[in-house]
């Protein structure tokens, strides 16, 4: 064996590795650079450490290689939950909620699995129902924990009626008749 390709052994997995390091934070950037907008009258922030996320990042990526990609919608979900984990919504006032997730990683990934094997099945045509439905199923685990400090701001349109965007008030409790006694 020449020197010249045991070099190469040891600079190939190195320089993997340095990619890979590269390209979490890189990921670990870009997420903190999207989620900082505007919310009504609030901002929804990511409040994360750079070299923590980072090395998250790079963990769920070599996990994800190391299995050949069997691993990538676990690290999906475990990605969206700490991104959402760290998520928080600052009102005027600076009072802080933090958003989260309350899904099970577990029937999360089978979900996730099942779309993917039907995307599959039909050579990519079901892409954009695995797209929306993943992504229904994500959001619609995501809790804002106070509520409260939303102040809305919606105006309806030409076509909504006012009483649409109104408090809803909560129903009166209904009292038993006396044939149901």
């Amino acid at each position: 064996m020449s020197s010249g390709s045991a070099g190469f052994a040891i600079i190939a997995p190195l320089c993997l590795v340095a990619i890979l390091l590269l390209y979490s934070l890189y990921c670990a950037l870009v997420y903190r650079w999207m989620i900082d907008f505007s919310y009504g009258n609030s901002r929804i922030v990511l409040k994360v450490s750079i070299p923590v996320t980072m090395l998250f990042m790079f963990i769920q990526i070599v996990l994800s290689v190391l299995t050949a990609g069997l691993f990538i919608p676990i690290a999906g979900v475990m990605i969206y939950r700490y991104i959402v984990g760290n998520m928080r919504l600052v009102s005027e006032a600076g009072e802080e909620s933090a958003l989260g997730y309350q899904g099970r990683i577990g029937y999360d990934c089978l979900y996730v699995y099942g779309q993917a094997l039907l995307t599959v099945i039909t050579v990519g045509i079901y892409t954009p129902w695995l797209i929306s439905k993943v992504g229904r199923r994500l959001v619609s685990n995501t809790y804002l924990e106070r509520p409260d400090v939303i102040t809305p701001t919606f105006t309806p349109g030409a076509n909504e009626p006012t009483e649409a965007f109104q408090p809803v008030a909560p129903a009166e409790t209904a009292q038993p008749s006396s044939l149901q006694m």
